[in-house]
């Protein structure tokens, strides 16, 4: 699932997918639970982007890591 070279548009897109998906299913959560590297960009997504969506505002979010030896570093893409 992760490994690859695209790993980082993958995983960039699903954490934006994932706010996304909130409007889409109607559904705002009181917290969101991000893990590792792969959904540590949602509470900035949040923050910075989603903003000024009014019911995104009172998400609060948590983050949790398992594993410190890898943190989503990759080789640059010409």
């Amino acid at each position: 699932m992760y490994g690859y070279w695209d790993d980082g548009g993958r995983f960039g897109y699903f954490q934006m997918a994932v706010i996304e998906m909130l409007q889409v299913i109607e559904w705002i959560p009181d917290v969101i639970h991000a893990n590792d590297w792969h959904t540590a960009f949602i509470p900035v997504l949040l923050k910075e982007k989603y903003g000024w969506i009014k019911p995104y505002q009172q998400i609060k979010t948590q983050l949790t890591i398992h594993n410190l030896q890898f943190q989503g570093w990759f080789r640059r893409q010409r």
